[in-house]
Order: C-alpha cells, then structure tokens, then sequence
C-alpha cells in the first residue's frame, strides 16, 4: 500500500505496529495509528479525556484553535454537555471520548470525516482497506446482499446502502449515531428533543453570522479555496467569505462551453464584488487512485490548483433544500427509487429497517425525507468524496457541516426552502449582499420549466406521479 494515497486516514486497533511512518498512540486496549499530514488534538480535564482527529471551527470566537476548543470540550462535565457544545461547532473530525464510565467513538455531524468498524468492534478506520490491512475481509454470505454488491445498480454508483459495505464484516458509522465501545453497539443519539419552529426573518440574520463566522475562522487558519457555480450552495458561501482572502474559480469540463451557467453566473457574481474568478480548463491527465479508496475514483490534476489550500464547497446546505421534494408518506421501496437503487430488495430491506425511525423524526417535527437526505446521501456519497480528497492531501470542507446551523436552517417551514425559489436562502443573501440577487440562479432550461411548474402548481402533482409509476430521475 502507497502512504501517499492514504494521506490523512487514520486506523483504531489492538494491534501494536502498523505503519512505521504513521503515527501512534495508546487510548486503553486499543492504538491510534494516523497520517502524519491528519491533524491530531487531545485534551483532558476532570477525568475526561478527548482525542480529536481532523479540525472544528467555532463561528463566535474564530480566533479558537483546535487545541482551545478541545479544551472547552474537555471540560464539559457530562458526555449530553458535550454534544450540546459540540453542536456549536462546524468541523470535520473523530473524536474518542472516554471517562471512567464512558468510551465513545463519533465523528461530525453529517459524518464527513468517516468511520468504518468491523462487526465485532476490534477495528476502526476511515476505510474499509485499511481495516482489511489488520483483519480478514469476509464476502457477503446473505444472497440479497452479495447480489446487490455485485449489481450493475451498485457497481455504477459504488454507493453503500445503510451501514452496510461490499464487505460482510464492515460497517459504515452514519450520522447522528455513535459507537459505544464498552457496549460494543451503535446508538443512535439524535434527534432527541423537538425542534423549534421559526420564521425565516428569524432565522436570516443569525445564519449570516454563524456562515460568515465559520468562514473567517477558517479564514484565519488556512488559505481558502472556493468553487462558485450557478446554484444557491456556493453563492451562500461566496457572499459570506466577502470580508476574508479566497481564491474562486470554476473548473470547466470538457462538455461546458464559454456560455455555460456555471462559467457565466460566477463571473456575474465575482466582478460585481470586486473578486477575481479564475476559469481552469479540464485536464486532460487523470491521477488514479484505485489503490488509495475502496472504489476507482480519478481526480483531475486541476483539483490541485491550490496547494496548501482548504476547498471550500456548500453542498451539505442541500438537507435544508427539500431535494427529495415534500411527499410525507415514503414507503421504503420508494425510497430505494429515489436514491438510485430502483427495485433493489436489498436496499428496500435496508431502508425498511431505517424507516422505524419515522415516528422518531416526525414527533420531533424533523420531515422524514429531510432526514433521509442528512443521513443516506450527505453521510455516503458526500462523505466518500471528502475522503477520496483526503486520500489525495486534498482537504475538502464544507462550512454548514454544523449542527447548530443545520438546525437553524431546518427550523423554517419547508415551503420557505424549496429547492428552486428558496426564500430563506434569498432573505440571508439578501443582508449579506443585496446586489447578488440582481443575478439569477442556475438560469438553464430545466430549471427555468421546473420553476414555471411550480409557479401553475403542478410540479408535486408530477414529481408524486413519477414517483408512483417510476419515470422520474430525482
């Protein structure tokens, strides 16, 4: 194995040696073996200990370090006192927590920064091939299961369904849950009180401090790099890091002419904020990391343009964007259909087992789908793109990977959110820059007949018809 592919990964095991080039350290029975490039904080007050691997940002003392939050962490009295102050921060981390009582593996709220474990909780890694490394790989023996890992469906996407792999004894962390080591099980710990409803004048004003507080305290740490496209994501982002020092750009594929929303829009944007915005052209040489995640993937080489940069992107701001649209009543085979897996009866059993859940999310007044976005997408196939960059010493962040933000933003009606006229997205852009407004968002011809759509009223009427009959890709 190439420990440059495996650049800022990190393995949990009761073996002694691993890596002479990795770092190492001792917590209880077990040893902590990380890429020396993967941040590393501990911290320890009053019989709490904490290990963090990865980094947080707290958007009201920007100034704070990795080391200094740890430390307010470290010191707040209880594990429910921690997560309620863990959920201040937007950050991309694992985290061991242990006590005399307590010892307890996490990671971030949308499980960005990944844990795969092997079923009989001996061995965590933020890959399923490193954990194959210490322990043997066992193929699936359910026929359900070996048949969907080896399906076109899966190969196509090579994207897990619940906390399974395409490996039998290896187990993928999703959000909102955490792994009890002295149990040996997963708990699911959120949600675990209702969320409260508020207005989107409510909630405009606080988001644009808590984004533009995150942003300048990654600002302070780090040389920015930030993607800016057509759509809401990266306008959000772009509009609250105005005050730091971020190089924007656009990486234009082969397929994009000079017209191409994604080209024309930012340049709108940039130029009439006073910021330079670079077009990089596609390249055409590919560097494969087939060895360094569990599944080929190619990066091109311009996603390297900034070295020494953190890459900012938005996309975890779609949970607040209604994606799956407002139908209340999902069966599990519906859901399959949805993220892609059409009539797997693996994934329908899967996503059946998830949907006990519903009741839980619904008496909290959190929407099923909204839930299903947070957890089955963000969690596996954003999350595999955070780490396939980290395979390459690439740091990928996005900056509403925060709890309390992504609360904030879910608090408003759903209607106020919609993915194409999202009004509590227009009223934050609004008091972050009035004039960005003026240029509209990803103006293209599918977009400009959903919209129409949804002004006659008809777009549910369809989307629930191509639901039920299956002719629509959402």
């Amino acid at each position: 194995m190439n420990d440059n592919q495996y650049r800022r990964q990190f393995l949990i095991t009761p073996q002694k040696m691993f890596r002479d080039t990795w770092k190492k350290v001792v917590i209880n029975e077990y040893n902590l073996f990380y890429h020396p490039e993967l941040e590393f904080t501990n911290s320890g007050f009053d019989g709490t200990e904490l290990v963090m691997l990865g980094s947080m940002y707290d958007w009201e003392t920007p100034e704070n370090s990795n080391q200094q939050l740890l430390d307010t962490l470290a010191a707040t009295g209880s594990f429910e006192h921690f997560l309620r102050q863990l959920a201040k921060y937007a950050g991309q981390y694992v985290i061991v927590y242990f006590t005399p009582n307590k010892f307890i593996l996490l990671n971030d709220v949308c499980a960005q920064h990944e844990i795969y474990y092997d079923a009989s909780f001996s061995t965590f890694g933020s890959q399923p091939k490193l954990i194959g490394d210490v322990i043997e790989l066992q193929p699936h023996t359910d026929t359900k299961a070996a048949l969907f890992y080896s399906s076109q469906e899966f190969l196509s996407k090579k994207l897990f369904a619940g906390a399974t792999t395409h490996v039998e004894n290896i187990r993928h962390l999703l959000p909102n849950h955490y792994i009890d080591l002295n149990k040996k099980t997963v708990i699911r710990y959120f949600p675990s009180a209702p969320l409260v409803p508020l207005s989107i004048e409510e909630v405009a004003p606080k988001a644009c401090q808590i984004l533009k507080g995150y942003t300048k305290a990654i600002a302070m740490r780090k040389k920015m790099a930030m993607a800016v496209t057509g759509g809401y994501d990266s306008r959000m982002l772009f509009l609250a890091s105005l005050d730091e020092d971020c190089k924007y750009y656009i990486l234009k594929h082969k397929n994009m002419s000079d017209k191409h929303h994604d080209i024309t829009v930012p340049q709108r944007l940039t130029k009439i904020h006073g910021k330079l915005f670079e077009v990089i052209p596609d390249a055409e040489n590919f560097e494969d990391i087939s060895d360094s995640v569990d599944f080929q993937r190619k990066i091109h080489e311009a996603g390297k343009k900034f070295e020494n940069h953190i890459y900012l992107n938005g996309n975890i701001s779609e949970v607040a964007r209604n994606f799956y649209g407002f139908k209340k009543n999902m069966s599990a085979e519906d859901l399959a259909y949805i993220n892609g897996y059409g009539k797997s009866a693996y994934v329908t059993y899967i996503y059946r087992q998830w949907l006990e859940n519903a009741t839980l999310f619904k008496t909290n007044g959190y929407a099923v789908l909204d839930m299903f976005y947070w957890e089955e997408r963000l969690g596996i196939m954003v999350a595999k793109e955070k780490t396939m960059m980290n395979a390459l010493g690439i740091e990928l962040f996005s900056p509403f990977c925060s709890r309390d933000l992504i609360l904030l933003l879910l608090s408003t009606p759903p209607k106020d959110r919609d993915y194409c006229f999202n009004k509590l997205y227009d009223t934050i852009m609004l008091q972050l820059s009035p004039k960005a407004l003026k240029i509209p968002i990803n103006p293209y011809l599918k977009k400009d007949i959903i919209r129409l759509m949804k002004r006659l009223r008809i777009y549910d009427l369809y989307r629930n018809l191509g639901l039920k009959f299956r002719f629509l890709k959402f």
